[in-house]
């Protein structure tokens, strides 16, 4: 399409103005249509009539208006104030080993004529680089003062030339939040030399990684003429090894050459490389909000009725409201949600190298924008029927899907069998009360939501907040890597959220329940709005042996995989039918909620964009990453613990399907996780062993 319009563009000598587009247009004619919200500067927006090979009897395609809506993105004053702050975060990145040298009182400085004073001009400070001259700019290697100019400042320093007391400390930082200091002494006056030896490794014009030598010189001059430096003292700096730190490393230096990116100040985001299977990730951008984690952090539970907060919950206990009273989650007040800031996630690839970043700003212009938004805690179950006197819940229709803590029989979950309600006293995990809703095909279940004012979790939405949000806050692709509650010496999240409710034997299960959610709403809501694990036990009984699985609860979200697989919303997968290895698998991502479909007919019309994923299922290696930060695999060859960690599913037996994600309690540590990609269900069927989550579009 590009080529046509650009072979169209070079052949342009008319121009039309008319009040409306025409059914057909001409080639090689500009039309000018008068536009709707216009601007002094741009009136009219501007149409082509193209033909290319998908439109091969023409259409129109939008070349205008040119206008750029800059809202979200920073303004020069913003970045301006948080270059000044540069310097705070480059002192991060230069702890110092500290120690001190004192030379004694054995220094003799050269004599000006028998003068007493020496001007800032006369002492300077040199420096060298392990064996080497500090280095100008440029390569040139001479000797020259830390920053060019007196290194001392202004004003004289008063010392008896015949013995000065010399010595040059530096400081050992227990935080890299403290100042770093190397202080030379002469006499009583005392210099911080850092800020100086700073500017240099800042500009570029300094980098060493082994030791720093310094000099103190002196040129006091005869008659006003300068003479060639004494050296009187040199001190030499060890520098601790790369993995502390010292003034600076060489992975340091690319950190600091990387400051003037506003990615490595507005964004945080992770960085692997193609040809190591690793799943563990570097931290890249700003690293001090991975210690912060500004979009993470800002997940927090509430009460909803629609799009209106009726109140927060306890941030580490949501039987409790924020402000200490009790909660009631049950429907009554409310259902209940995740509120999740709007944030911006983008990727981009570099040879072998791929990144992902967020931020709470647009920072490029291809940054996806993800809306504010409320997020169903809990997999949604369905009202049955509409309960009397049940506050809010009252007010919902008939088959209207809610995220609540109830095990009342009008919002059976699962299959919404009534034979296992006799478990709930005795094993409530067996139940299908107080469980979310299954068995059911997605088209219904959008009308479950459209019914409560919601819409179904979407891929795009999935991709960012549940994997993309999970995976830079912790830097590894598994997220079934044994769960360590403690953070790492730097302040960073390590392993991952365990196997989760997926090491069952499906038969069991089936026997069990049926293969019905095992998991209760609102199992780990004793950890509030953070992470961690808890048991449950299934309890011994005909058939069954007991067994103990470990729930996972991330920032207020229960069993993120496992339990039961999620259905996804705005994607359609198409897989032909004994398709052969050259025939593309398009998969079809939508996220106008009024153009969901079931029907491949509808996909490509209403797609924000497709992308082609790979025919053959197993682990995978590699995504169709692109600017979208897209987790639709490509290649496979991987394991459960190498490369992304997760598996393809795909076949063609079916067209038309679906995309289930994390994994069920019968896919065990090698088959489920996050990246669980699962393309071999029709868009229409209907699973015990699946689920949804619905949101509410704030913003």
């Amino acid at each position: 399409m590009a080529t046509a319009i650009i072979g169209t563009l070079k052949h342009l000598p008319k121009a039309s103005i008319l009040p409306t587009l025409p059914e057909t247009g001409r080639p090689n004619r500009i039309y000018f249509i008068p536009n709707e919200d216009l601007t002094e500067d741009n009136r009219y927006n501007e149409y082509l009539w193209v033909k290319d090979e998908t439109y091969p009897d023409g259409h129109w395609e939008l070349v205008g208006p040119t206008t750029i809506d800059l809202t979200d993105y920073a303004t020069k004053e913003e970045v301006s104030d948080l270059e000044d702050s540069i310097g705070e975060q480059i002192k991060k990145y230069l702890p110092l080993s500290g120690g001190t040298m004192d030379k004694g009182s054995n220094i003799s400085f050269p004599s000006d004529s028998g003068s007493t004073v020496y001007n800032g001009s006369g002492i300077s400070v040199g420096g060298k680089a392990s064996t080497d001259i500090l280095h100008a700019a440029g390569g040139t290697t001479k000797v020259k003062t830390l920053n060019g100019e007196s290194i001392l400042g202004e004003g004289n320093i008063v010392i008896d030339p015949s013995s000065v007391p010399v010595s040059l400390s530096w400081y050992n930082r227990t935080s890299s939040q403290q100042d770093a200091t190397i202080n030379l002494m002469i006499g009583d006056t005392t210099v911080n030399l850092f800020p100086n030896i700073f500017k240099l490794f800042k500009a570029g014009k300094v980098s060493t990684s082994e030791s720093l030598s310094i000099e103190l010189t002196a040129n006091p001059g005869v008659s006003g003429a300068p003479q060639v430096p004494t050296s009187l003292c040199q001190w030499s700096i060890p520098l601790a090894d790369s993995n502390t730190a010292g003034i600076i490393s060489s992975e340091d230096k690319a950190k600091l050459d990387n400051l003037s990116d506003p990615k490595n100040l507005l964004a945080y985001g992770v960085e692997w490389d193609s040809t190591n299977s690793s799943p563990v990730l570097t931290r890249i951008g700003n690293m001090s909000l991975h210690k912060s984690l500004p979009i993470q952090s800002a997940l927090r539970g509430c009460v909803c009725q629609g799009k209106r907060i009726m109140y927060y919950l306890g941030p580490n206990d949501w039987s409790k409201k924020a402000d200490g009273t009790d909660s009631r989650l049950d429907g009554y007040d409310g259902t209940v949600q995740v509120e999740v800031p709007e944030f911006y996630l983008w990727s981009e690839t570099e040879g072998t190298k791929s990144r992902v970043y967020v931020s709470t700003q647009k920072v490029v212009p291809y940054a996806i924008r993800i809306p504010h938004m409320l997020v169903d805690a809990y997999r949604s179950t369905v009202l049955n029927e509409v309960p009397e006197n049940m506050g809010y819940l009252s007010t919902l229709q008939v088959n209207s899907a809610v995220s609540v803590v109830n095990t009342s029989s009008y919002c059976r979950g699962g299959d919404n069998s009534s034979s296992s309600d006799t478990y709930l006293e005795s094993d409530k995990f067996r139940t299908n009360l107080g469980k979310p809703r299954t068995n059911t095909s997605r088209a219904n279940f959008r009308t479950y939501a459209k019914n409560a004012g919601k819409m179904l979790l979407t891929y795009e939405y999935y991709k960012a907040i549940f994997y993309w949000l999970y995976v830079i806050e912790y830097a590894n692709f598994n997220s079934q890597a044994n769960y360590v509650e403690d953070l790492t010496e730097d302040g960073y999240r390590q392993g991952g959220l365990g196997n989760g409710v997926t090491t069952w034997s499906g038969t069991v299960w089936n026997t069990y329940n049926g293969r019905c959610p095992i998991t209760p709403c609102g199992y780990c809501n004793e950890f509030g709005n953070f992470t961690g694990i808890k048991d449950l036990v299934i309890p011994a009984s005909d058939g069954i042996s007991t067994i103990t699985f470990k729930v996972p609860r991330w920032r207020g979200f229960d069993n993120v995989f496992g339990d039961i697989w999620t259905n996804l919303d705005g994607i359609l997968i198409d897989t032909p039918v004994n398709a052969s290895e050259s025939t593309p698998n398009y998969v079809y991502i939508i996220n106008d909620p009024d153009k969901f479909t079931d029907t491949l007919s509808d996909a490509p019309t209403n797609a924000d964009r497709v992308v082609v994923s790979g025919h053959t299922g197993g682990y995978i290696t590699k995504w169709a990453l692109g600017e979208y930060a897209d987790i639709v695999p490509v290649s496979v060859g991987g394991s459960a613990t190498t490369y992304m960690c997760d598996h393809y599913w795909v076949d063609y037996d079916n067209t038309q399907n679906t995309l289930l994600a994390g994994g069920g309690a019968h896919d065990g540590s090698s088959n489920a996780g996050l990246a669980d990609f699962h393309s071999t269900n029709s868009s229409d069927d209907a699973k015990a062993i699946a689920g949804f989550r619905c949101l509410t579009l704030i913003s």
